[in-house]
């Protein structure tokens, strides 16, 4: 992983060479990095916004809102409920700041954590 992380910084090397040399390693690691996208995304257990159950979406607008209002463990409660049900809500950089409880979805990664649901 370090000889890996070495060629990605190695300002001697072309990027044609870099990413050879990083395709024959993923060959050698198989690390996934040659894989599709679209898979390796869903392989993560994150899904697309097409793909999130009614219900899921619904939990996740609660959560959000107690979360505008800064009512902490209502929005806790609706994480658990989320967790319950096999999905976990992560919170990116850019979450809602804005009382429209429009949900935006590029503010969350949801993700499928049980496949038991």
């Amino acid at each position: 992983m370090a000889l890996l992380w070495q060629v990605t910084k190695d300002d001697e090397l072309d990027n044609a060479t870099k990413c050879a040399t990083i395709h024959v390693m993923d060959s050698i690691l198989d690390l996934g990095l040659r894989d599709n996208v679209t898979e390796g995304v869903k392989k993560l257990g994150i899904l697309m916004a097409d793909e999130i159950p009614e219900e899921i979406l619904k939990l996740v607008e609660q959560r959000e809102a107690a979360r505008i209002a800064r009512n902490w463990p209502e929005a806790d409660t609706y994480r658990e409920a989320l967790n319950l049900k096999g999905y976990s809500v992560e919170d990116l950089l850019t979450a809602l700041k804005s009382v429209n409880l429009t949900l935006n979805l590029t503010n969350f990664l949801i993700h499928r954590v049980h496949s038991t649901v």
